[in-house]
């Protein structure tokens, strides 16, 4: 009597530890790094690095700079991040306004000068554009991007703007909606295809993975695609797709969408996000 029930446990217990061991994106794959020196040039470690954002859960992630200056601030979700450097016998450097997309290490490089008394030095400048860090090849597109594109607003709309990938198909301003689309890079088919909800594999099991589930677009904060450079967490060589859910941290969002048809002229689709 009591077989059939230990066997169903045992069953789930195998099943939770193969999803445990399935290779996946890291949920927001962002990062801020870089070196800290003084204004001769020399390496700075033990120096105090915080980044926050609203973008945070915790609101801040702090780390300290090793033996050559270098940090590394990992698993940061998209959004706009302060980065504070504090050493003691150096003048406090603040940089405001990093923009920090998806699948992207931000770099940022500070030069902290010596002082006397306690002064807090503030850095505005333009986010960094390249990535310096990976050689992954990545497409992001943001939330205000998505919205203002005429499409059909699903991943395979967006994936055939992104340089480097294939779809079976054209979808012009949302004319096919609704369509079984396959997307596809380097040459392989769209079974090598990954896709994952903030990190977490969500391809389905019919045709090989091949058929994928329709999402919600105004889900999204951010949906990445990357075509080549992936890490040894993903197993397949083809297109990976990332989405990110908004809102990851502490800043409440909203969105509407309303639809209609006045009169006998063209339908048309108003969209506020």
């Amino acid at each position: 009597m009591l077989l059939r029930p230990l066997y169903g446990v045992r069953n789930l217990f195998g099943i939770v530890a193969a999803l445990a061991l399935y290779p996946t994106l890291a949920s927001g794959q962002s990062a801020i790094a870089g070196q800290v020196r003084d204004n001769t040039g020399g390496v700075l470690p033990g120096t105090v690095v915080e980044a926050s954002s609203p973008a945070l859960i915790e609101g801040r992630r702090m780390v300290t700079t090793d033996g050559l200056g270098q940090y590394s601030i990992v698993d940061l979700r998209p959004g706009t991040y302060t980065v504070t450097f504090s050493l003691e016998g150096f003048g406090r450097l603040v940089r405001e306004a990093i923009e920090l997309p998806a699948n992207f290490t931000a770099n940022v490089d500070v030069s902290m000068s010596v002082s006397t008394v306690e002064e807090t030095v503030t850095v505005s400048g333009q986010s960094p554009l390249v990535d310096v860090q990976r050689t992954q090849r990545t497409t992001a597109f943001s939330r205000e991007l998505m919205s203002a594109i005429p499409s059909s607003n699903n991943v395979w709309s967006f994936a055939q703007l992104a340089p480097g990938v294939a779809m079976n198909g054209i979808d012009v301003g949302g004319s096919s909606n609704g369509s079984d689309r396959e997307l596809s890079a380097h040459g392989l088919s769209s079974t090598h295809t990954v896709l994952a909800v903030d990190g977490s594999s969500a391809n389905s099991i019919r045709a090989d993975g091949r058929a994928q589930f329709y999402f919600q677009d105004l889900a999204n904060q951010e949906v990445t695609f990357d075509t080549s450079g992936g890490s040894a967490e993903v197993s397949s060589g083809g297109l990976r797709i990332n989405m990110i859910p908004r809102d990851g941290g502490n800043q409440p969002s909203g969105a509407l969408f309303v639809g209609g048809a006045p009169g006998h002229g063209r339908p048309t689709t108003t969209r506020s996000v």
